[in-house]
């Protein structure tokens, strides 16, 4: 009779202990449904058309920016300028290395520029990539108004340009011209 008293006593303290824990799916998951949140708002009153930019920086001053634009929720046009900055930080004499714009009669026909995605699959990639993850190498940020502005992870032990994700650095609404 004991016994089955121990054991009852040990299922009730392992249940309340599995009941009271909830384990999130990912480190930033309270953060990022926060975001996911102010930008299903944002797109809600913006009619799904926005632009947003996605930015790269090296340590070697190299950069680059991909500005997508969507309407009613198809990208619709890419643009991107890749540039250093020489002469030193008083001069800040900049050299652009590439720049072209595509509509939609030529989107996606260059290589080098950010993929012209809505933020709908940026915030689908962003879960998949952060779950899992551990807090240390990833990242989660919402600075855009509260919308995502930051989501990767960087290698252990990495010195120079490790991070694995997307960097925009805005999220603006669009309204596109009267024809």
């Amino acid at each position: 009779m004991k016994k089955n008293y121990y054991l009852l006593f040990l299922l009730i303290t392992a249940a309340t202990l599995f009941s009271s824990c909830k384990k999130n799916d990912f480190e930033y998951e309270n953060d990022y449904d926060k975001s996911f949140r102010a930008w299903t708002d944002f797109k809600a009153n913006s009619s799904n058309s926005y632009q947003y930019v996605v930015s790269t920086v090296s340590w070697t001053g190299y950069r680059t920016e991909t500005k997508i634009t969507i309407v009613n929720g198809e990208v619709t046009e890419r643009s991107y300028t890749a540039k250093t900055y020489s002469g030193g930080s008083a001069s800040h004499e900049v050299t652009v290395h590439q720049q072209w714009t595509e509509d939609k009669s030529n989107l996606n026909t260059h290589k080098d520029a950010a993929e012209s995605l809505t933020l709908d699959v940026i915030y689908d990639r962003a879960k998949v990539l952060l779950q899992g993850k551990k807090k240390a190498n990833s990242t989660f940020e919402a600075k855009n108004n509260g919308m995502i502005s930051v989501f990767g992870f960087s290698a252990d032990n990495c010195q120079d340009d490790c991070f694995s994700g997307t960097n925009i650095t805005s999220i603006e609404r669009f309204t596109p011209a009267k024809p």
